[in-house]
């Protein structure tokens, strides 16, 4: 129900706020919830202290390349209309299936 309602909020927040602020209101919503997940969700941080270091690296790579993704869309949402910039944001799911097949 709420599909698509991001793009209709961060056009006009990109707007009038700036790309980099924007991006970092995103994450600070995201980094409060998650953090929260850890620490009263079921298995709290015991797992998450387990982990090796190669895993925490890999968490941390993926966390900035999806700033990067987030920055950059925000920023294709104040450049371009929305009509054009969401699909094209909203097709990597296909994107990744397919070359999922393709190798």
């Amino acid at each position: 129900m709420a599909y698509g309602a991001a793009e209709y909020l961060s056009q006009p927040a990109g707007k009038n706020v700036a790309t980099w602020r924007t991006s970092f209101y995103y994450y600070a919503l995201g980094f409060i919830l998650l953090s929260g997940l850890v620490f009263f969700g079921p298995s709290g941080l015991e797992h998450g202290l387990k982990a090796p270091l190669p895993g925490w690296l890999l968490s941390v790579g993926s966390g900035f390349s999806l700033l990067a993704a987030v920055v950059l869309f925000t920023q294709g949402l104040i450049k371009g209309s929305i009509a054009v910039v969401a699909p094209i944001a909203a097709s990597y799911g296909a994107v990744t299936t397919i070359l999922s097949c393709i190798s």
